[in-house]
């Protein structure tokens, strides 16, 4: 039984990890589209949205999945559109 809790933390852990790297993609992908290169700035928040998810899905908060994946369609269209 042991080794069974050990992987559930290690699997909780690792969401959370996610979640973290996530907030701090999205935050700095907010100041690099600020103040330095918009392209960037998108592909780091795109980035950010997309590394939330494995927490939003863990937690089962699937109203911010849903939050997560249109903001993450936005950036993608602008992405788009600054590569053409």
């Amino acid at each position: 039984m042991l080794p069974k809790q050990e992987t559930v933390n290690s699997i909780k852990m690792n969401a959370v990890q996610t979640r973290i790297l996530g907030s701090t993609l999205l935050i700095g992908g907010y100041f690099v589209m600020l103040y330095i290169d918009m392209k960037t700035g998108c592909y780091t928040r795109f980035i950010g949205n997309l590394a939330m998810l494995p927490f939003s899905f863990k937690v089962k908060a699937y109203d911010f999945v849903a939050l997560d994946l249109f903001y993450a369609g936005l950036d993608l269209s602008k992405i788009i559109q600054l590569s053409s």
